[in-house]
């Protein structure tokens, strides 16, 4: 009877103990904590087992060591267990992935997908590493079939939304980023739609979305910077100007609010306070030959000829390129309303450069304000040819030719960038296009 008992004793501790390590490693490595998880399993697991959930648990812990080479053995005596074993699978091919071992993940999301073809993580894993390969039309399929099987899921369009951006299809990327906007609203998704409509010149849009990111997150320096730039693009500076100082309450040493500050300040003829911001920014960066000809520029505005000559010198001694100067000189004479001047040293810019498409761009829109739509046309024709997805040319283009009186091709540029996103240009003047 004694020995019953014995027996039945330690088979119930063995059970205990059996049940403990099984809940403890797994609360481990969720945890984090994969250096204890792996004592825990040298110590209380016999690795001789053919418990294919050993082998996987050790692959776990590994893989958040970032040891991929040893995850990848665990996973697959995982495998060797039980061939069936889908996150092992999964598992396996993540860490193919981090070791580029590209060939070997693909076969095994493959995998995956043939065991569980209504389960998401194949098809977006086997998107991740098709990306990697460059084979980006395929890689967006499968985000696509992980959308089609669930599209309340915002991760899907999370990964697509930055495959699209990789590839330049902005458009394509902020449909992505407003259904996961509807599906799990945040700040960052404000914040990265807000950066792409600033980045794209829809600068009214970007306003609407960081404004949306700051109510949620008022701490973050980046919101309010983008804010300030596309306050500035919208000649709204007093408004940039609140924006900036609220950067430099959060973060004093960051040099480029200075700059957006010095820039804010000179559209709005405070020459004196561009020139304390800029010469703050000099402080921080010393060696930045564009910051000295930023406030040579403030100087020469508000008539210190002496320090704006000084100024100059120093940016050439620190290594200003003639084609920067120009550039910048071009940016200077915008500020002051001097349309003519500035066009003359974007000539001689684009000499030099004749394919940078943001100068050209500022050339025509420059022209544009000089009401010389004819030349003004050519620069936006020239721009669309090296990018003809940029909705705000053809809406340029279109206010010229409305000017010229060219109302069908007016009409037809406009409608082309209400097409591609930007509506405002259409919306005014669709009544005499209908």
């Amino acid at each position: 009877m004694k020995n019953y008992l014995l027996g039945f004793f330690m088979f119930c501790c063995s059970l205990a103990f059996s049940q403990s390590y099984k809940e403890e490693i797994p609360n481990l490595l969720n945890k984090g904590k994969y250096d204890k998880a792996l004592k825990v399993i040298a110590h209380e697991v016999d690795m001789e087992s053919h418990d294919p959930q050993i082998y996987f648990w050790a692959g776990r812990a590994y893989l958040g060591l970032k040891e991929f080479k040893r995850a990848s053995v665990y996973f697959s005596k995982a495998i060797h267990f039980n061939p069936g074993y889908l996150q092992a699978y999964n598992n396996r091919a993540y860490a193919y992935q981090q070791m580029e071992e590209y060939f070997k993940a693909l076969k095994d999301y493959d995998k995956v997908i043939s065991l569980a073809p209504e389960n998401i993580d194949g098809y977006l894993g086997r998107a991740s590493v098709r990306a990697n390969m460059g084979m980006d039309e395929e890689a967006l399929k499968d985000y696509t079939k992980a959308i089609e099987l669930k599209p309340f899921d915002p991760t899907p369009y999370f990964e697509r939304g930055k495959l699209h951006l990789l590839l330049g299809k902005h458009e394509a990327a902020k449909k992505d980023y407003l259904r996961m906007v509807e599906l799990e609203p945040s700040a960052e998704l404000y914040y990265q739609l807000g950066l792409l409509e600033s980045k794209d010149g829809y600068h009214d849009k970007a306003v609407l979305f960081l404004t949306k990111a700051i109510k949620i997150d008022s701490t973050q320096v980046d919101y309010y910077d983008i804010r300030a730039y596309s306050y500035i693009k919208l000649g709204e500076h007093s408004l940039a100007l609140k924006d900036l100082e609220k950067v430099d309450e959060l973060n004093p040493e960051d040099v480029n609010h200075y700059i957006e500050k010095g820039i804010a300040h000179h559209k709005l003829k405070e020459y004196e306070q561009a020139i304390v911001d800029f010469s703050k920014a000099i402080k921080l960066r010393p060696e930045d030959p564009s910051l000295f000809y930023n406030r040579a520029a403030a100087y020469f505005s508000s008539q210190k000829y002496d320090e704006a000559i000084t100024d100059f010198k120093k940016a050439n001694e620190l290594g200003f390129s003639e084609d920067q100067l120009h550039l910048y000189e071009g940016e200077a004479k915008e500020l002051v309303n001097d349309y003519d001047g500035a066009v003359k040293s974007y000539d001689a810019y684009l000499t030099k450069n004749p394919d940078d498409y943001t100068v050209l761009l500022r050339r025509a829109d420059t022209k544009f304000h000089l009401q010389q739509f004819e030349e003004a046309i050519k620069d936006y024709d020239r721009v669309l040819k090296l990018h003809p997805e940029i909705a705000i040319v053809y809406n340029n283009r279109g206010r010229c030719k409305y000017n010229l009186k060219l109302y069908t091709a007016a009409c037809e540029d406009l409608k082309k960038a209400y097409d591609l996103g930007y509506k405002h240009g259409w919306n005014l003047l669709k009544k005499n296009c209908e």
